[in-house]
């Protein structure tokens, strides 16, 4: 955490340029941004709840657990362990609403099924409920959903989830 407010308080960079481009997408107080967050990019997802909080801004987060070779791949210290130490210091106010298993289709398919219930046990310990969708159409239509029902003004992808961008390679 003490390293976390020396970064942004010495360098607070990548925050800036996406608080720029929030103001230029119209997004400002009480206004709505929509996050999509793969766990693979902690420190983007970091930034961008930064900046949108900056701006008095409306998020609406929904994150992956799972993570590639690297960010947040440890069972032990995933980006919603992060977030909640975060957000407990008070360096945050912002939690993901839900959270999907991530992969393919978001729902992990990759994973053996004591990963599946290693990622189920995170989002029970962070207190995070997990979206599940039996396919992967079926998961873009739920996250446009939840994510139009809050009315952003603009959508923040971090990695390239399915649900975020389809399953084109």
């Amino acid at each position: 955490v003490v390293r976390v407010r020396a970064f942004l308080t010495d360098s607070p960079g990548f925050v800036d340029v996406v608080r720029k481009l929030l103001i230029q997408a119209g997004a400002g107080k009480g206004k709505g941004v929509a996050i999509s967050a793969s766990g693979s990019f902690p420190s983007l997802i970091l930034a961008s709840i930064l900046a949108v909080e900056s701006l008095a801004a409306e998020p609406y987060l929904i994150s992956s657990i799972g993570s590639s070779t690297w960010g947040a791949n440890r069972p032990d210290w995933t980006w919603l362990d992060m977030e909640r130490v975060l957000y407990e210091a008070g360096i945050i106010s912002t939690r993901s609403s839900l959270a999907g298993l991530g992969g393919p289709g978001d729902q992990g398919p990759k994973l053996f099924e004591s990963g599946i219930d290693l990622a189920l046990e995170v989002a029970q310990r962070n207190g995070v409920p997990i979206l599940r969708s039996q396919d992967l159409d079926r998961a873009i239509k739920r996250r446009m959903s939840l994510f139009l029902a809050h009315k952003p003004v603009v959508l923040i992808n971090i990695g390239g989830s399915h649900p975020a961008m389809g399953g084109c390679p």
